[in-house]
């Protein structure tokens, strides 16, 4: 089965595609069939229909996300919550970033994802390496 999940903090808050309406969107293009939505905060670990989509998630399901920023809200956080479905035969889909699971190729070409989108950012600023203005 695949499951997805979105999250904002607030409703009032959602803005740049990160409403839970462009969320649900995405998942669904990424082929989830069943859909989570909390409007709760990132900061706490405990969200009303997370905790539920936890209960329904088991081997060789597929848990679909849009943005991995709107999942977690730190590192730790990330890696806490990717990481425990993974060991349990759960395959997530970062719709961002693309399908992670308990492979070192996957993760590399997640890494390589983020370097890119690092890399246009800081193109679209019109800045490299930190704060260098580029020189054309």
């Amino acid at each position: 089965m695949i499951y997805g999940y979105g999250r904002v903090s607030t409703k009032g808050k959602a803005k740049d595609g990160n409403s839970l309406e462009a969320q649900e969107r995405l998942i669904k293009e990424h082929g989830a069939e069943v859909i989570y939505m909390d409007s709760f905060t990132g900061t706490k670990m405990t969200r009303p229909e997370f905790d539920k989509l936890l209960k329904e998630l088991k081997a060789g399901d597929t848990l679909v996300v849009a943005k991995l920023d709107g999942f977690a809200r730190s590192v730790s956080q990330a890696s806490d919550l990717i990481t425990k479905p993974i060991d349990e035969g759960i395959r997530v889909d970062v719709c961002n970033l693309g399908i992670l699971d308990n492979c070192i190729d996957a993760r590399v070409e997640v890494e390589k994802k983020q370097q890119k989108e690092i890399g246009k950012r800081r193109e679209d600023r019109g800045t490299r390496h930190g704060n260098w203005k580029i020189i054309v």
